[in-house]
């Protein structure tokens, strides 16, 4: 199988579509590169803002990256005048030749009964959490959730009866009682090349130019690339990893927004992206 190939078997096999063929995809959590209908969207953006942390899993580092697209929602049925939506890509890497589940296990030393999943918060958190992230130590959670969270998480038993995913988040994690939901590829993920669009969020469709209203509320990519994002990696333990795409400000308004005015241009990636689909469609 060819690399571009095995690309768009993740973005492809690894999205869930309906039996009908129609997919839910505002204000939701996939899994892959992101929505079917906007694949081709997402090759050829280039309003792309990113940003990338490591976190430890186990006893290797991995690395989360977060990329932000704004993208035409025009061919989407909504009746929004000049309609947009926003899309984050949560994209994975870890060392050595490995499928995802094979480093996972390797990591933690755990047997092939393990399951590599992440429960994704889809919701900003408040105000003083976003604030309190620590943009000189990427990856951390520890300002942002606290300690006691944290050692709640390492004490939570991944697997309850057997069904991964089923864990429930402590109550220590206050910060944490938004919105969360278990996305489980890591088992289906059996190619080893790196990188790997894990999970994608989309936000709801609004209108457009997002990037400079004045009202943040209705600006689904400025609340993207301003929110704080925690992933809660999951295999024997819990490996949680916070990131804000943007983490050069503090928000004075609503949670998850600090004010930036602009996204910034990361075409690199996307144009390796579009090149890669490109190529499929020639093999």
């Amino acid at each position: 199988m060819t690399i571009a190939s095995r690309l768009v078997w993740l973005a492809l096999a690894a999205s869930s579509v309906s039996a009908s063929g129609a997919e839910n995809i505002t204000d939701t959590l996939g899994v892959g590169l992101g929505p079917t209908q906007l694949i081709s969207e997402v090759a050829a953006a280039s309003n792309v803002t990113s940003n990338t942390a490591p976190f430890q899993f186990g006893n290797m580092t991995f690395t989360l990256r977060i990329n932000v697209t704004e993208l035409s929602a025009s061919g989407l049925g909504t009746n929004v005048t000049d309609p947009v939506i926003a899309l984050s890509n949560y994209i994975l890497s870890w060392p050595g030749n490995l499928t995802l589940k094979e480093a996972a296990m390797q990591a933690e030393g755990a047997s092939n009964s393990t399951s590599f999943g992440a429960k994704v918060m889809s919701q900003p958190l408040s105000l003083a959490a976003t604030n309190a992230y620590d943009d000189t130590n990427p990856g951390s959670c520890v300002a942002p959730l606290g300690q006691k969270c944290l050692d709640a998480l390492a004490q939570v038993e991944t697997i309850p009866n057997g069904i991964p995913g089923e864990w429930q988040i402590p109550d220590a994690c206050d910060e944490l009682n938004a919105a969360a939901t278990y996305l489980g590829p890591g088992d289906n993920i059996t190619s080893k090349y790196q990188p790997v669009p894990f999970a994608w969020h989309s936000t709801d469709v609004y209108s457009n130019p997002s990037m400079q209203t004045v009202d943040p509320v209705n600006n689904g990519a400025l609340v993207e690339v301003e929110r704080l994002h925690v992933l809660l990696f999951s295999g024997v333990k819990i490996w949680p990893v916070c990131l804000r795409v943007k983490d050069d400000s503090e928000n004075k308004g609503s949670p998850g927004v600090s004010g930036a005015t602009s996204i910034k241009s990361s075409a690199s990636w996307m144009s390796v992206m579009a090149g890669l689909l490109g190529v499929a469609a020639l093999v």
